[in-house]
């Protein structure tokens, strides 16, 4: 039990905010060079990233990580973004627009 909650708070210390920071710097990036942040990507970029010639997908591709670990992470975490994704977007329409 003791494995199980080391792993937890790991991942809720470690991971998300290393993932949060992460990801700002992408935003940061984008507006230091003049550019526009339309949406925030998902799980596809891995699961289907191979496709393309370039980005992580195809980066992870080159140092051999085996296609089959890509796409086995990729569509179910695109699954679950896009699960939440509706989920905000049904509670911002459940409440009353602001006077």
């Amino acid at each position: 039990m003791k494995f199980y909650l080391k792993f937890i708070l790991v991942i809720v210390i470690g991971w998300f905010p290393l993932q949060l920071l992460h990801e700002v710097g992408h935003i940061i990036s984008c507006k230091l060079n003049g550019g526009i942040v339309h949406k925030i990507g998902n799980g596809l970029y891995i699961g289907l990233g191979w496709l393309c010639d370039g980005g992580d997908g195809w980066e992870l591709i080159r140092y051999n990580v085996n296609l089959l670990w890509l796409i086995l992470f990729g569509l179910p975490s695109s699954l679950a973004g896009m699960i939440i994704l509706m989920k905000i977007k049904e509670r911002q329409e459940e409440q009353p627009p602001r006077a």
